[in-house]
């Protein structure tokens, strides 16, 4: 739940649309997200992701709120932290 909590938090900080891939954990337990479902075939079609890492778990990073990139973000980590969702 931290990580669907950080993805709509992080994706409504930096006007993105959260998307969830339909084979993840989060995906295939929480199946009434407030997130688009993607299913494995769009997934893998996408062309091209950035990925953001998160730097050390159960603390917040800052970059996580203003990303600049101008394609899909993976989002990688456990964030754990309120911070990233203490807007919304």
């Amino acid at each position: 739940m931290f990580q669907y909590a950080a993805l709509y938090g992080i994706s409504k900080a930096n006007g993105f649309r959260p998307l969830v891939c339909g084979t993840t954990v989060v995906g295939r337990v929480f199946r009434g997200l407030r997130a688009r479902r993607l299913d494995a075939e769009m997934v893998s079609t996408t062309r091209s992701y950035g990925v953001y890492v998160e730097r050390k778990s159960a603390a917040f990073d800052s970059r996580a709120l203003s990303l600049n990139f101008m394609r899909n973000i993976v989002l990688d980590g456990f964030f754990q932290s309120w911070r990233y969702r203490h807007h919304i």
